[in-house]
């Protein structure tokens, strides 16, 4: 089911700063046990220069279905910032990297510098010069 995949709004928990006006996750309300026993949060993570640009459609898609707060564009935000939800979150969560292999090393070594190992399952959608 999509809700499994999704932030619902009332468990986010958001801020601005002075020095920086877009909104910043604070923290993540769990939710009940009982109701999303299945719960894994998708987090996307595309970046936008990789292969013939595709990331722009891919995120357009996963904007659609998701919280918008779960898709990241790599030229705007870095992969902590992406990578922080999956820290905030009380259960394990799935990461989609979109790009190619410099990406995807990127993202895996964040996460491994970022002890979560154990937190994230990731996979990849390659959209690389590999792929075009």
């Amino acid at each position: 089911m999509l809700r499994d995949f999704i932030l619902p709004p009332f468990a986010i928990k958001a801020c601005r700063s002075k020095k920086a006006p877009n909104l910043h996750l604070k923290e993540i309300t769990p939710i009940p046990d009982d109701e999303w026993k299945d719960w894994c949060p998708l987090i996307v993570i595309a970046n936008s220069s990789s292969g013939a640009s595709e990331a722009d459609e891919v995120v357009s898609v996963f904007k659609k279905l998701l919280n918008s707060i779960q898709v990241f564009y790599l030229s705007s935000h870095g992969p902590n910032e992406a990578l922080l939800i999956a820290k905030l979150l009380p259960v394990k969560s799935r990461i989609v990297v979109c790009g190619g292999d410099g990406t995807v090393a990127w993202i895996l070594n964040e996460v491994y510098a970022m002890d979560l190992d154990e937190k994230v399952s990731v996979s990849v959608l390659p959209i690389g010069t590999g792929n075009d």
